[in-house]
């Protein structure tokens, strides 16, 4: 199954009401998933604690888990990346996944993506800590700029810093209009939100806001408010 441009689909949405084609787009994604269904919470947890080993001995984790307890498995046919790997004839599905990390009791929820590739293999690849409503492409695309936004503010505090040993930290959502839409297989195609991501760079750690609005089409506008970003104090 190859699927069109998914804004084409999606633009004449409104509540309660679908036009012939974007029924006919849902009836794709559904088509796929029923045919695709999510692998078991235990084959993904499995592929988690072996990359969340990788994290340790890089020193990426403060503490060791012991393992890592996979719930909120949800579909992301309608991303990016995964319409993007059916299309090119790499992938069959793909989904998000959350994986709480167990003997870390402080460390944020780890979100996953989960891709199954068409010769029946899993990949798993970690997207981000915390909690985000953006897809992991939109989280690609607007994570340099973030952090840009971080070195410039830390800079201040460390004059001459380059963003030696930056890092991603814990991503939140920080508030939802009400015109925010609900996800449809893995995006969202109305409403706006915002988000803060933490970035560290130079030993000091910055949060970073970012307004999101949906473009219609599965896509986002991103704001990086770099004037408002705030050194985090020790």
């Amino acid at each position: 199954m190859r699927f069109g441009l998914v804004g084409a689909f999606f633009l004449l949405l409104t509540p309660g009401l679908l036009a012939a084609q974007d029924a006919r787009q849902v009836a794709e994604f559904q088509a796929v998933n029923a045919r695709e269904a999510a692998p078991e919470t235990a084959t993904i947890a499995t592929e988690a604690k072996a990359l969340l080993a990788i994290m340790v001995k890089a020193g990426q984790l403060t503490c060791t888990p012991t393992a890592a307890a996979i719930d909120s498995i949800a579909p992301a046919t309608a991303t990016r990346l995964v319409i993007d790997g059916i299309n090119a004839g790499k992938l069959l599905n793909g989904w998000t996944a959350n994986a709480k990390l167990e003997g870390c009791p402080e460390a944020p929820v780890t979100r996953l993506i989960v891709l199954r590739m068409t010769d029946a293999s899993l990949l798993v690849r970690i997207i981000n800590r915390g909690e985000t409503l953006t897809t992991a492409s939109q989280m690609r695309d607007s994570s340099a700029g973030a952090a840009m936004a971080a070195v410039a503010a830390i800079r201040k505090t460390v004059p001459g810093c380059e963003g030696d040993g930056m890092a991603m930290g814990a991503t939140r959502v920080a508030a939802q209009d009400s015109n925010l839409g609900p996800d449809v297989f893995g995006s969202r195609f109305a409403g706006s939100w915002s988000e803060v991501w933490r970035f560290s760079a130079c030993g000091v750690e910055a949060d970073v806001p970012i307004g999101f609005k949906a473009d219609g089409s599965g896509g986002v506008f991103s704001d990086i408010r770099g004037a408002e970003t705030r050194i985090v104090a020790p």
